[in-house]
């Protein structure tokens, strides 16, 4: 799932599904995905320091590349339990930041693992796929099934997306881990405001 390359086109051609649709689905798998890990108190998150600030530095080794192109999780190796020590909003954000935007404004492995943000921000293609594949991950994350429930979760990772800058010559895309945390935190809080 870490490379826009004709392959979703092809795939979803032959599945005769548009490819915003199949974008989105394979989001919202990966999200639901995530989310019964999380549920089972379970996670891919390793830490790298002591501090529980939602800024502190960390890595999961959920990636890209531990996604197959329909959303489902097929490496889960460092799966570990969740330490009731451990800030548990900053531990879930990890692993979805993993997946979309790496660490924070860097990513550990950047040549081994690229985020999805970055893939797609590479290759040239609109954020609008980005988008739409972050939106499905964060709807599969929260159940979200009420159309206003997705049309807001999908309005908010619009406008994070937008404000990255990317898209500019002058600016070197990122997700950044906050935003993962925020929209997690809004999510959480009811979606409100």
């Amino acid at each position: 799932m870490d490379k826009f390359s004709p392959v979703y086109e092809l795939l979803s051609e032959l599945e005769s599904v548009p490819l915003e649709r199949f974008l989105y689905q394979a989001g919202a798998r990966l999200g639901s995905q995530i989310k019964k890990m999380h549920d089972q108190k379970m996670t891919l998150h390793q830490s790298n320091g002591n501090g529980k600030a939602p800024d502190e530095p960390l890595f999961s080794c959920l990636c890209a590349h531990s996604v197959e192109i329909h959303g489902n999780i097929v490496d889960v190796e460092g799966l570990r339990p969740i330490d009731p020590r451990e800030h548990s909003l900053r531990v879930r954000a990890a692993d979805v930041q993993g997946v979309l935007g790496g660490v924070k404004t860097r990513n550990l492995f950047q040549s081994a693992s690229m985020s999805l943000f970055y893939a797609f921000a590479l290759a040239g293609k609109s954020l609008d796929n980005f988008s739409t594949i972050a939106a499905g991950i964060f709807h599969g994350y929260a159940g979200a099934s009420e159309p206003a429930d997705k049309e807001r979760i999908t309005a908010v990772v619009r406008q994070a997306a937008d404000a990255t800058g990317a898209g500019r010559a002058d600016v070197k895309p990122a997700w950044p881990y906050d935003f993962t945390y925020k929209i997690l935190e809004w999510m959480e809080q009811g979606m409100q405001g």
